[in-house]
C-alpha cells in the first residue's frame, strides 16, 4: 500500500515515545527485591509493576503481549483510516482492504443483516444425516476457519525445521482447557453453569426457542466434556516427545476409521503427503468412539455452536455481548 503521511506521522510518534520512555532490557523499577527469586521469581521480577498497574476496563488481564497487541491495533487503525480517504484502483489489494474495513465498520448494516451471513453454514450443518456427510461438513467448516472435533494444519517438522509437515491435533472445545470440564470444585461447577447459560443465549440468538436452546446448550457441554476427557494434559503437551507421533495416512486412518481422512484432506485442499504428525493419537482413537456414541443430531448441535463461536465477533452486537460477558468477564 505504500507508506502514507499519517502512517509516517504515527511511526514517528511511536519512535519518539519509545526513545523518550523506554530503556531496553531489565527494568529494576518493576522488580520487588524484597522477595527471593528462588521463592517467587515472577514476584521478584515484576512485583512492583503488578502492584502499581491497573488492568484496563476492556481487558480481563494485562501484560506485555496485550500492550503490543494494543499498539499494533492502533497502528493498523491509523493505516486503515488513512486508506479509507484515498481513491483506489478497482480490484487492487488496497481496494479490497478498503471494502473489508468499511464492511466491518458499518454496524447498522451488520445489525440489519442479522444471522444471514452464517445461514448457509448453518444450513450445511443441518444436512448431516450420515457419518460420511459429517466428515464432509467438518472439512468444509475447517476450510472457512470454523473449528470443530479436531484441527489440522501445517507447521515445521520437529525433526527438521527446514521442512513443513501436516499436524493433526486435539481441538474443538469452548473452554480453555480440559480441566475446566473435569474439575469438581465449586468454582469450576459454577463456571460450567455460566458456560451453559452463554451457549443457550447463543442458540436463542440464532432463532431457537428458550427450552430448545437450553437443551442444546447441555448437549454441547456433554459432548465437549467427553472430548476433553480424552485430551492430552497441558503438562504432557509441553513434552515434545509426547506430541511427536509421525505416521502414514493409512496409520492415521486406522486411528479414526469413522472419518475418511483421505476425503477430508482432499476437501480442505491439502497437498499430497506420505506422512503427518498426529500430536495426540489417543484423542483421535477416542474421537472415533465419540463419532459413534453421540448421535448425528448431537453433532449437528455442536457444529452449529462452532459456526456461531467462530463468527460472533462479526455478527450483531448481541452475539459479541454474550461472548464477552462470559469470555471477557466470567
Amino acid at each position: 500500500m505504500g507508506t502514507s503521511g499519517a502512517h509516517q506521522r504515527f511511526n514517528t510518534e511511536i519512535k519518539t515515545e519509545n526513545t523518550m520512555t523506554t530503556n531496553h532490557g531489565i527494568k529494576p523499577a518493576y522488580m520487588d527485591k524484597s522477595v527471593s527469586p528462588g521463592v517467587d521469581f515472577n514476584r521478584f521480577a515484576n512485583g512492583t509493576w503488578i502492584d502499581n498497574t491497573e488492568i484496563p476496563a476492556k481487558y480481563p488481564r494485562w501484560g506485555a503481549f496485550l500492550m503490543l497487541r494494543d499498539q499494533t491495533l492502533e497502528q493498523t487503525r491509523v493505516i486503515l483510516e488513512e486508506l479509507a480517504t484515498r481513491t483506489t484502483i478497482p480490484g487492487s489489494n488496497e481496494q479490497k482492504v478498503q471494502d473489508f474495513y468499511a464492511t466491518g465498520m458499518d454496524e447498522a448494516a451488520i445489525e440489519a443483516a442479522g444471522i444471514s451471513p452464517i445461514k448457509p453454514m448453518l444450513a450445511r450443518v443441518n444436512t448431516i444425516r450420515t457419518l460420511r456427510r459429517l466428515g464432509d461438513v467438518i472439512a468444509q467448516l475447517h476450510s472457512t476457519g470454523v473449528g470443530g472435533a479436531f484441527a489440522f494444519g501445517a507447521s515445521p517438522d520437529a525433526d527438521d525445521s527446514s521442512q513443513m509437515i501436516g499436524h493433526a491435533l486435539q481441538s474443538g472445545i469452548g473452554l480453555p482447557d480440559r480441566d475446566y470440564y473435569l474439575a469438581t470444585d465449586d468454582k469450576s461447577v459454577e463456571l460450567r453453569k455460566q458456560y451453559v447459560n452463554m451457549l443457550a443465549r447463543m442458540f436463542e440468538l440464532i432463532g431457537e426457542k428458550p427450552k430448545v436452546a437450553r437443551r442444546h446448550a447441555e448437549v454441547v457441554l456433554k459432548l465437549e466434556t467427553a472430548m476433553a476427557q480424552n485430551f492430552m494434559t497441558k503438562e504432557d503437551r509441553r513434552d515434545p516427545d509426547k506430541t511427536k507421533n509421525k505416521m502414514t495416512i493409512a496409520q492415521f486412518q486406522a486411528l479414526v476409521p469413522k472419518l475418511n481422512v483421505v476425503r477430508y484432506f482432499k476437501a480442505i485442499g491439502c497437498p499430497a503427503m506420505d506422512t503427518l504428525n498426529v500430536m495426540q493419537p489417543k484423542y483421535f482413537q477416542a474421537l472415533n468412539g465419540l463419532l459413534g456414541s453421540f448421535g448425528l443430531a448431537d453433532w449437528r448441535v455442536y457444529l452449529r455452536w462452532q459456526v456461531v463461536r467462530a463468527s460472533s465477533s462479526a455478527l450483531p452486537a448481541a452475539f459479541g455481548d454474550a461472548s464477552f460477558e462470559f469470555y471477557g468477564k466470567t
